[in-house]
């Protein structure tokens, strides 16, 4: 194998901009468990739904996990009866509710994890439900109690937290962020009336109505903005609300009567269900001001008329139900009809193959991006928007001279120096490429790694300035590999390093080493948890949530932490491609093509 070190990664973030309605979506019918309907809960940033569906007879409904075109049966914890699966992390942990007893008088919370379905007991009482869990596997729901009322409850670390109520006797929580924060509804003083709460650092706020007696809320983003539903004045409708900075918005109707909002993603947007002008019961999408009925987003003849929306992760993708051929089924959208987030190729000895539709297999040049005539022999490969665009081009430095050539009409052909990019004052023999937006303007720069230090081009000249008006920083040490990305998912990329199998990547983006985070400090350290030595590192934002991600490429295989977590989850979760892009030899880079 080619054991030249080689590292890049493109600008691929999208992250801090206000999303547009995308003019139509793809639309996948997740099936059935073999009965007649089935109905989607949750989604994570993998794009994995959960749900239940109806089994073989419509005798039973049973939880399932829709991941890689596979609805999967999560059983239940008697054998026989009732699950439903509620809400799934990016680990790909579920949670849900299933029947317990023969007799069906005992229902119980249950964490399913690694094909385990584990019940989570109660606060004494007979019954508990999950409906919630973020990705530090913090689980929230209600059980009841040694009162017989229902209580919304917090698991964490085997242990069952009772979250107590808003003053009357029954509440249940729905949703939990990253933060911990977690939102629901509970009785009111008296049980006159059930509002809307949200779980801050051990205090449960009333979040108040939209004018009416009761309100619920059901979802919670990274930023603490909840969603749900609340009577309006008078109590003679229901509409969706979004609570921010301390107000809550009425989200309005499709022009009927009702709504209501089940999930919100870091982006703000929101989905959930509202009657039209004609009574119709129809899913929707609210984003920056607007509330859109997905039927109007779906491809022409698509047969489906989408009924609610339950969840929507960051990269846009949603989940919900929908009637398809008299049928009640579970769906997954996905914006723009193509691949979200970023694919990989390789680069071959002056030869490009690109994985142009995403799908990380190699589909023949009539379909995939197969170039020579840009580079040779001998240069590493880069890739970024160098046009400030949303598509990445290619580049490559020249090891033996340190020269670049860039890709800046992105046509996939060299076109001389005067069309394209051409810099021989930045970088040296033997140094490594990278490529970043370095100082958040919205377009790719230059850079290289020598020996532990980096030189950026910060104001995009192509030639190097010196420290004053570029960048020289100190990150990493000889020999190791260098990586760039938007590691917390902000304009501005960071750098990093792949040292044998662990990586240090600069997570708050000040160019500096700041200790790693599991230690108290600052930036992220993935200590044997993705990769190993040997493996060259790529990066990129592979599921399209804006926030970049690490990977490696070893000998012909790619393996992307998609879900970002930071470890090795395996394929069901995470993405491998085994030999099916690439080969010994070749080396690796990552862009949306």
């Amino acid at each position: 194998m080619n054991t030249k070190p080689l590292i890049l990664i493109a600008l691929l973030s999208a992250a801090g901009q206000a999303w547009a309605i995308p003019p139509s979506y793809t639309i996948t019918d997740l099936g059935t468990l073999g009965g007649s309907q089935s109905w989607a809960n949750g989604i994570n940033a993998s794009g994995q739904v959960v749900g239940e569906s109806d089994t073989a007879g419509d005798t039973a409904q049973h939880g399932f996990r829709y991941a890689n075109g596979v609805m999967t049966d999560l059983g239940t914890l008697s054998g026989t009866h009732s699950s439903s699966a509620s809400g799934i992390n990016a680990s790909g942990q579920i949670v849900g509710v299933s029947y317990t007893a023969g007799d069906k008088q005992s229902l119980r919370a249950f964490r399913y994890t690694g094909n385990t379905m584990t019940v989570l007991g109660t606060l004494g009482g007979a019954n508990s439900y999950a409906f919630g869990i973020n990705d530090s596997g913090q689980i929230v729901g209600y059980a009841t109690t040694t009162n017989l009322a229902n209580h919304a409850f917090r698991y964490t670390s085997g242990v069952m937290t009772d979250l107590s109520t808003l003053g009357g006797t029954i509440s249940s929580a729905s949703g939990i962020n990253a933060s911990g924060q977690i939102v629901g509804d509970s009785y009111t003083t008296g049980n006159t009336a059930q509002h809307a709460f949200r779980y801050t650092n051990g205090v449960m706020s009333d979040l108040g109505t939209l004018g009416g007696t009761d309100s619920v809320a059901y979802g919670i983003n990274a930023s603490g903005q909840v969603v749900g539903e609340s009577k309006t004045t008078g109590n003679s409708a229901t509409h969706a609300f979004r609570y921010a900075n301390g107000v809550m918005s009425d989200l309005g109707t499709l022009g009927g009567t009702n709504s209501g909002a089940y999930s919100i993603n870091t982006s703000g947007q929101i989905v959930g269900y509202s009657d039209t002008a004609n009574g119709a019961y129809h899913a929707y999408l609210y984003d920056g001001g607007q509330m859109v009925d997905l039927n109007s987003l779906l491809p022409a003849g698509s047969g489906w008329t989408l009924q609610e929306a339950k969840a929507v992760n960051d990269a846009g993708q949603i989940a919900g139900h929908g009637v398809i051929n008299g049928q009640g089924h579970a769906f997954l959208m996905s914006p723009g009809g193509q691949n979200l987030g970023s694919a990989v190729g390789v680069f071959r000895n002056g030869q490009w193959f690109l994985d142009a539709n995403g799908n990380g297999v190699w589909d023949g040049c009539g379909t995939e991006f197969c170039f020579t005539g840009f580079g040779q022999a001998g240069d590493m490969p880069a890739s970024g928007n160098w046009d400030g665009g949303s598509k990445s081009y290619i580049g490559v430095l020249r090891s033996g001279t340190g020269e670049w050539f860039i890709d800046l009409n992105g046509n996939r052909k060299w076109d001389g120096c005067a069309v394209d990019g051409c810099y021989s004052g930045f970088g040296a023999p033997g140094d490594l490429p990278v490529a970043g937006d370095w100082n958040g303007t919205g377009f790719a720069k230059i850079g290289v790694f020598r020996n532990g230090q980096w030189f950026l081009d910060a104001n995009g000249n192509g030639k190097w300035d010196g420290c004053s008006a570029d960048l020289c920083l100190s990150f990493g040490q000889a020999l190791d590999l260098p990586v760039a990305g938007n590691w917390n998912g902000g304009l501005q990329a960071g750098v990093g390093v792949f040292r044998a199998g662990t990586w240090y990547l600069d997570y708050n983006g000040n160019g500096k080493w700041d200790g790693c985070q599991q230690d108290g400090g600052q930036d992220k350290c993935l200590y044997g948890s993705f990769g190993q030595a040997g493996d060259l590192p790529a990066a990129g934002d592979w599921n399209g949530d804006g926030k970049a991600k690490v990977g490696v490429f070893r000998n012909g295989t790619w393996f992307l932490d998609y879900n970002g977590n930071g470890q090795w989850d395996g394929c069901d979760i995470d993405r491998c491609y085994f030999g099916s892009f690439g080969q010994a030899g070749d080396l690796p880079v990552a862009g949306k093509w």
